[in-house]
């Protein structure tokens, strides 16, 4: 009963608005006092403008806000009156504990079971930090978890890039023990034309930073994790006098070893001779990552459309 008199009450005001601001009103007011007291003579209403009653009165044209509207030009106008008002917000204070009761909560104004709110919220969280690329070629998905780092002593043109990457078939199956690629990006970028010289005979500023030492050390909340040597390629991309540089490498890691790496409270991370920092605030997509990763691998849900 509840529902239907709320269904009525909202009919009624859709009807009404859709009257009002499609059709002639006929109604005329001697006077017209708003609730925040202006006063108007000799009041003929015209038409509905956003939020506004547009209406001819006795000094020409006057605006005023639907919501300082008395409640006899509301009624007059097919718009819910305060009274209407207030009874739709009792009758909906009524609904919403009626659900709450039921065990529901309210999410994105929708009231739903805790667990569909949960997967609802993870799947928000997926959409944001995780990036999904479709390979029709290759029938290929691959999850990319991207993260940026720093390390003492690296150059002010430097970038270092930590991904976390999960390749799998389009028909969504997953391995039941799969392996995370992790890839690291160091980046540098130059464009003084007299360091490019030099840094093409690769003896300034150590332009390959990681050629020669790039060992992969963890340490998860006081666990050692050591990741051993990940492979190596470097490219030198040329754009008229600016240099860019790109080391790139790669290894792979367990999905346990992963999680432990993605929820360490504190994360210490060594690349050669570098102390990588990637603090826990930043490291959200890892963690979301993580937990869909877990997600399908228990259940082999479907991922969150894009």
């Amino acid at each position: 009963m509840r529902t239907l008199l709320l269904s009525a009450f909202l009919l009624f005001w859709c009807l009404g608005v859709g009257s009002a601001r499609g059709g002639q009103f006929t109604n005329r007011y001697d006077a017209m006092v708003t609730t925040d007291g202006q006063e108007y003579e000799r009041v003929r209403p015209q038409r509905i403008e956003g939020k506004q009653l547009v209406f001819f009165y006795s000094s020409g044209i006057g605006r005023v806000d639907l919501s300082v509207l008395p409640d006899n030009v509301l009624a007059d106008i097919g718009l819910p009156t305060r009274d209407d008002r207030q009874r739709h917000a009792e009758e909906q204070a009524r609904l919403d504990a009626d659900q709450r009761a039921k065990g529901f909560v309210k999410y994105e104004d929708k009231w739903v079971s805790p667990e569909e709110r949960d997967r609802g919220r993870a799947e928000s969280e997926f959409r944001e930090h995780v990036k999904t690329e479709n390979d029709r070629f290759k029938g290929t998905k691959t999850y990319t978890a991207r993260h940026l780092a720093s390390a003492d002593g690296m150059p002010r043109e430097s970038s270092l890039f930590l991904y976390f990457q999960l390749t799998e078939e389009q028909n969504g199956s997953v391995d039941r023990t799969p392996h995370v690629a992790l890839v690291l990006e160091h980046s540098v970028f130059k464009m003084d034309e007299a360091s490019k010289v030099l840094d093409t005979l690769n003896t300034a500023l150590s332009i390959w930073r990681y050629e020669d030492k790039r060992d992969l050390l963890c340490i998860a909340d006081g666990e050692r994790l050591d990741l051993g040597t990940p492979g190596y390629k470097r490219t030198l991309e040329e754009h008229g006098t600016d240099n860019f540089y790109r080391e790139i490498m790669w290894s792979t890691v367990s999905l346990e070893t992963f999680g432990k790496i993605a929820s360490a409270r504190k994360l210490e991370m060594r690349l050669g001779g570098d102390e990588l920092t990637v603090p826990f605030e930043e490291r959200k997509s890892m963690q979301v990552f993580a937990d869909f990763i877990e997600r399908r691998v228990e259940n082999q849900s479907v991922e969150p459309e894009n």
